[in-house]
């Protein structure tokens, strides 16, 4: 008799890939039960970015207060504050007065003037 055909063998085969099914759903389980590495989440947190005039840096809070909470932002010497404006894509923020914005997506961001075509910082990139 073959021993692919030997019910012994097909019952260590069976056996064996049930072991394999349960290491790889108990490595899955301790995957999703690893907490976060990504500080942001939870944390707030600084980016600098290079920008075509400068460099800037921006005291973001963590990820899950972005909605509600200001940025810090820092540029030649002054500081400002803005808040969550809403925005078509990307993340948006507005000094209380709405004389400046701070438009971020991904690592890109400018800053400018509302309704004022030039902007004040522009190609800004993350580092």
């Amino acid at each position: 008799m073959s021993p692919l055909r030997d019910p012994r063998h097909r019952a260590v085969r069976r056996a064996r890939c049930f072991a394999c099914l349960l290491a790889l759903a108990a490595g899955a389980a301790s995957a999703q039960a690893q907490p976060s590495t990504d500080s942001r989440e939870t944390d707030a947190f600084v980016v600098g970015y290079r920008c075509d005039r400068g460099a800037v840096a921006v005291a973001y809070p963590a990820y899950r207060d972005a909605a509600t909470r200001p940025i810090r932002f820092a540029w030649q010497g002054r500081k400002y504050t803005m808040y969550p404006a809403r925005s078509g894509s990307g993340a948006r923020y507005l000094t209380r007065n709405g004389q400046l914005e701070w438009w971020t997506k991904g690592r890109d961001a400018f800053l400018a003037v509302p309704g004022v075509a030039d902007r004040v910082l522009d190609q800004c990139e993350a580092f």
